[in-house]
């Protein structure tokens, strides 16, 4: 159940993507000619349970005819699903991934390795038009070192903890440089690439007690802590990334105090504080544009973010959730009260082994795709973007005592790669939300109901560019990710479920093995 990638498929997909360009170039010539024909069909890409079906492009699988003709024919039959266009609610923004240390060091040695692999990787990762890429917008970047490092570092440390109040000993470069090299490589694929940035740990010397796992940030610190972070800003902009730059958190994980990595308590309290004098910083160093997000915890601290904003009014633009603890329902709590806020999902790893592919997918389509979407994330983000596959179950590089067998979208054995549950679930959500169009906008979430409790899902809307209306192929994409998962508990039979989508007085029916599907068509607005 692992999709392998080696020197010779890497020449091979490349002419497979060839031939799909130019099938996709007389399919948007034939639909420019006559696009009401168009408008009846219905593709899908589809990521079954057993991954027989990775990322499948299917192709058209439907076409929709009039409920008023099935009635009239007999072949009516009361609909699975129901969309609900006028219902319509977040902006979406895209997919994304961490680029951690590890990832970094992992994608290094392969571009040493194997270079073709290396680039269909970052292909597969990061291209936003790729015909079988996950087409991730966003990357999330540790600031310091944190689990997935293999060593332990900040930007300003010093011999015996000494305060270091100017700063001098500032170096961005403690951090490896695969991961600098990493970014670079990314935005070339994908210039539009947006990083959110997030610490781990201040130096030791602003804490209390003086070291990098637990603690807090003493008090009198909280001025040159803010100075730190927009100086890290700065040094990042320099390296090339201004364009890039797109959001920033406090603290990784605030409630949280890990002893084998960097970590630090922060009450929302103190974040409070520490967020009001980081946004001055920041604007005061020419990042007025760069978002500031609360929390980056679980859904189980639902009241946290709500805390902050009451104590930091306009410090901080929006909330971002991780999912260890809790469930995505819990993102209501900030949802009512900051109705106008962001909301990004940050964080998620599942583990290698029994629960690959099959039930990570479940889960995460679940709990991702589907329910944190419907409550407002307007991102989702998973941990490692990539991990060495180190054997028997277990991945890395990382730090001693951490987890041993986290999973990643992508696993690397030497000169080869996989793609794992993880890729799937992020390509299924970026096809559904990508732009249409180069410039175009990304999804817009709309309302969608199911009438059969197999199947759950999410809805959107995603208008085209003013160059494509220009062309006279302005009609909107329309977009269903569903998860069928008559499975039985997981154990079988697994039911392929012949669904009846209803939309406009109109009927398809598709028929959607146990797994994830992308269900897509194209008509006016």
């Amino acid at each position: 159940g692992i999709d392998i990638y080696t020197k010779n498929t890497v020449e091979e997909r490349r002419m497979s993507l060839l031939l799909r360009i130019v099938l996709v170039a007389v399919l948007l010539v034939a639909c420019a000619v006559y696009q009401p024909a168009c408008a009846q069909s219905i593709s899908a890409f589809q990521s079954s349970h057993d991954m027989s079906d990775w990322f499948t492009n299917k192709g058209v699988v439907a076409s929709f005819s009039s409920v008023e003709e099935l009635k009239a024919s007999g072949n009516y039959r009361a609909p699975d699903i129901v969309v609900n266009e006028q219902n319509v609610y977040q902006q979406m923004d895209g997919f994304g991934a961490a680029i951690t240390d590890s990832s970094a060091i992992a994608l290094q040695q392969l571009k040493q390795a194997n270079h073709w692999a290396y680039w269909a990787l970052m292909n597969q990762l990061w291209n936003m038009t790729g015909p079988s890429s996950a087409a991730l917008s966003h990357a999330r970047v540790p600031l310091s070192s944190c689990d997935f490092s293999v060593s332990w570092y900040t930007y300003d440390d010093t011999n015996n903890n000494a305060p270091d109040w100017d700063l001098t000993h500032f170096n961005i470069n403690n951090a490896p440089w695969q991961l600098w090299q990493t970014l670079k490589d990314a935005i070339s694929v994908n210039p539009n690439l947006k990083i959110m940035f997030t610490p781990w740990s201040q130096p030791a010397w602003m804490k209390s007690p003086q070291q990098l796992n637990g603690g807090v940030v003493a008090e009198q610190y909280y001025g040159v802590y803010a100075s730190y972070l927009a100086r890290t800003m700065q040094e990042i902009s320099r390296m090339g990334f201004a364009k890039n730059m797109w959001a920033l958190s406090v603290q990784n994980e605030p409630n949280y105090q890990p002893a084998n990595y960097a970590g630090t308590y922060m009450d929302p309290s103190m974040q409070a504080k520490i967020g009001k004098v980081v946004r001055q910083a920041l604007d005061a160093a020419g990042f007025g544009k760069m978002l500031m997000l609360t929390l980056d915890h679980n859904w189980n601290y639902d009241t946290y973010p709500v805390q902050v904003f009451q104590q930091a009014p306009g410090a901080f633009d929006g909330v971002a959730w991780h999912c260890y603890g809790g469930d995505p329902s819990q993102q209501q709590t900030f949802n009512r009260a900051y109705p106008n806020a962001q909301v990004h999902f940050t964080e998620c790893t599942r583990l290698t082994g029994s629960g690959e592919p099959w039930s990570n997918l479940r889960t995460n389509a679940q709990v991702l795709l589907v329910e944190s979407i419907q409550y407002g994330s307007q991102t989702v983000t998973l941990w490692n973007a990539v991990l060495d596959n180190t054997g028997n179950g277990n991945t890395g590089p990382h730090l001693p005592n951490v987890c041993p067998n986290c999973i990643a979208p992508v696993l690397i054995s030497g000169q080869n790669y996989a793609l794992t549950s993880d890729w799937a679930m992020l390509a299924q959500g970026s096809q559904a939300t990508k732009p249409a169009d180069p410039n175009g906008p990304f999804a817009r979430r709309i309302g969608a109901t199911s009438n059969n409790p197999n199947l759950i899902l999410t809805a959107f809307r995603t208008d085209r560019s003013s160059d494509a209306k220009q062309r006279g192929d302005g009609n909107p994409r329309w977009s269903l990710v569903v998860l069928n998962w008559d499975d039985n508990y997981e154990r079988g039979p697994f039911i392929t479920i012949d669904a009846v989508i209803e939309w406009r007085g109109r009927q398809a029916t598709v028929s959607l093995p146990v797994g994830v599907s992308t269900v897509y068509w194209y008509d006016s607005a």
